[in-house]
């Protein structure tokens, strides 16, 4: 399947970006969210969110959510 193969390769790209800084984070997301990182490093772009657990990963802007 061609998904299954594009995650597999993103897999794989993010993996060997980490390897050059020493960091492993993929574990430690939960797929869905290790899939977005992955497209968005392997398309070469910084990825823009919200969501906590992704703030101290490399190529990651970070926006904190406003208290409502």
């Amino acid at each position: 399947m061609a998904i299954a193969r594009d995650v597999r390769h993103g897999r794989r790209a993010i993996t060997r970006f980490l390897d050059g800084i020493g960091r492993h984070p993929l574990d430690k997301l939960a797929m869905a969210d290790a899939i977005i990182y992955a497209t968005a490093i392997d398309s070469g772009a910084d990825l823009l969110t919200c969501d906590a657990h992704f703030a101290e990963l490399p190529r990651v802007v970070y926006q904190a959510k406003r208290p409502q």
